[in-house]
């Protein structure tokens, strides 16, 4: 397995990597999806290998990385989100998850296969007898194929000014091509 990424100057890793083990699932909250084709928009990729979290000095927002060995086809994942343009999803919880999915231009890289993937939607929790509470939500994930390896950068896009938006995703793009790349160079 190679090394995770080693981040510039103004990246940091506010806790150590995590080891993943082939059979984790790729959310933290088991989800059932009324579609489950479309699963892997918005799950992480599944596959050993390992995850870290970093941070810019330029921007709040904490970006999930992961490199796991896997077969999932990147390049289908553009065409299953014009097909899984709306994604539904319970949790354990009864909690759900309505999401709309957009497959976007992903950041110049020198992976083979990747794709930039956006949802955003809402998250309607029920509390007993009270109305359901409507939360906003969103992430943008772009996703890249180097060898054997899949590499995975995830934001959370809480609701916010375009202009805030577009700095996250801008420095999420950044970690991406530096993770895409330092591993290309690795697995020479």
């Amino acid at each position: 397995m190679p090394r995770l990424v080693e981040y510039p100057a103004g990246y940091e890793m506010p806790s150590k990597p995590e080891s993943i083990s082939a059979d984790q699932p790729g959310t933290a909250v088991p989800l059932t999806f009324t579609d489950d084709s479309c699963r892997s928009l918005i799950e992480n990729p599944v596959g050993a290998g390992a995850k870290e979290s970093v941070t810019s000095g330029t921007n709040p927002a904490v970006f999930l990385v992961q490199i796991v060995e896997s077969d999932l086809a990147v390049a289908e994942l553009t065409t299953l989100a014009q097909r899984c343009a709306d994604v539904e999803a319970r949790t354990s919880t009864g909690n759900t998850l309505r999401m709309k999915v957009t497959a976007i231009e992903p950041p110049k890289t020198v992976a083979t296969e990747s794709v930039a993937i956006r949802t955003a939607g809402t998250q309607e929790t029920r509390v007993g007898d009270a109305p359901p509470k409507q939360t906003q939500i969103g992430q943008q994930r772009y996703v890249a194929r180097v060898g054997k390896y899949v590499v995975s950068a995830l934001a959370i896009l809480p609701p916010m000014p375009e202009e805030g938006l577009a700095a996250e995703i801008g420095v999420l793009g950044t970690v991406f091509q530096i993770a895409v790349d330092r591993l290309t160079r690795e697995t020479r």
